[in-house]
């Protein structure tokens, strides 16, 4: 299996939801007032939403009456949830009656990265009586058209709940997304190849969202940062250094020119890096000072490492932990004359191995740190909801990675 599933919870949607009604405009955009034809009479039917709504990811029953735009039945499926509210209904100048109101909305997938949620029925419920049954029917259309340009839609416009684009950047990404709702968690999934699905889970407590990525997917967004960071981790060292039979000054410089995240166990991260080094020595013989330049080999050329990973406030951090073993071989190039340099080439090769393996082993680390972008949504031009994510954690299952958060919502406009 290979891919991720980003896991939200019913109170996370709410927290949206009711953040966007507390904007006047979108307020104002929530009612309206029909010309009806109500048992051979023309009246005018006057309907608000007056009460915040609320989010219900239970199953909906299959035998469920739910009213579509056009006034007809909508068949049921997983990926509809249900969104709770209250609205006043009024006839003409009679006092109006504060009716329960059930929408239902269906989650579906819109380009290659995006979810959006689409009101598309009204339940009849068992509470209303049958004049309200007939005129839900009768307003449906025209009640579902002032939610949906709520959500944000408009000709042309299709409004993302969800948008994850922004984990291609971190190399999760996939060749199909679908939507799956279980256990009262509603999940986008991304899957590569035909791989199945990732569920949704529960989300850990104390959270209202969940990223689950699979450890072979999690292992490309390791290899994906420590790649982006690895030219800003080098060594650079000019010292000098006791030979014995007399002193050379060396410059050592030092980086990685690959990382490669093998696989993930639990909370270690497996990796395979390249080490490169380029070695200068000077040193004074008995035929003068002598500069010699050495090509540095590492056996294996890809050493062995360990990372660790965190999540500090929105920003997951990393580094180099520890390395396996290696071999540090350093061969003279150039004209250098061995036979009255051997004894000196001789104590390079002792000395400086050890000082290049150790700068590499405690400087390049590839330390990084990466901040977790915020989002946004759009309602139509009636404002925008910033989504901020808070209290953030990293945890493991046996075989994925979850990042797990809050959602706070702060409303402008």
């Amino acid at each position: 299996m290979d891919g991720f599933c980003v896991s939200i919870s019913e109170g996370a949607v709410t927290s949206i939801l009711q953040k966007g009604y507390e904007s006047g405009k979108i307020r104002d955009v929530l009612h309206g007032k029909v010309p009806i034809q109500l048992a051979g009479v023309e009246v005018n039917v006057t309907w608000k939403v007056i009460a915040a709504p609320s989010v219900n990811f239970a199953d909906i029953d299959e035998k469920t009456e739910v009213i579509g735009k056009d006034g007809n039945p909508v068949p049921i499926k997983n990926s509809m949830f249900t969104i709770f509210a209250q609205m006043n209904l009024t006839v003409d100048d009679n006092p109006g009656s504060d009716l329960p109101l059930a929408i239902v909305a269906d989650t579906y997938i819109s380009g290659i990265d995006k979810a959006s949620f689409e009101a598309v029925g009204l339940t009849v419920l068992s509470e209303y009586q049958s004049a309200d049954v007939q005129i839900i029917k009768l307003l449906a259309g025209k009640i579902l058209e002032a939610i949906n340009t709520a959500f944000g839609f408009e000709p042309g416009k299709t409004p993302a709940a969800l948008n994850l684009a922004y984990l291609r950047e971190f190399g999760i990404c996939s060749s199909k997304l679908g939507v799956l709702k279980q256990d009262n968690v509603m999940g986008v999934w991304g899957s590569a190849g035909d791989t199945p699905p990732v569920k949704p889970r529960r989300i850990p407590n104390g959270r209202g969202i969940a990223l689950e990525v699979t450890n072979d997917m999690f292992a490309r967004t390791v290899t994906a940062l420590f790649v982006r960071y690895k030219d800003s981790c080098t060594y650079d060292e000019k010292d000098s250094v006791d030979l014995g039979i007399t002193t050379g000054k060396y410059h050592l410089h030092a980086g990685a020119k690959g990382v490669h995240c093998t696989g993930i166990s639990g909370d270690t991260f497996n990796l395979s890096v390249d080490p490169y080094a380029s070695l200068e020595v000077a040193c004074t013989t008995i035929v003068g000072d002598v500069g010699i330049d050495y090509d540095v080999v590492f056996v294996p050329k890809s050493v062995d490492a360990k990372a660790k990973i965190k999540i500090d406030g929105n920003t997951i951090s990393g580094g180099v932990d520890t390395y396996g073993t290696f071999i540090v071989d350093i061969k003279p190039t150039g004209n250098v004359a061995e036979i009255v340099l051997s004894s000196i080439l001789k104590a390079i090769a002792g000395a400086l191995p050890m000082i290049i393996g150790t700068a590499v082993c405690h400087n390049i680390t590839i330390p990084f740190e990466q901040k977790i972008k915020d989002g946004e949504l759009d309602a139509g031009t009636f404002c925008s909801l910033k989504l901020k994510l808070a209290d953030m954690l990293l945890t493991n299952d046996s075989d994925s990675q979850i990042i797990a958060a809050n959602i706070v919502v702060d409303l402008e406009g």
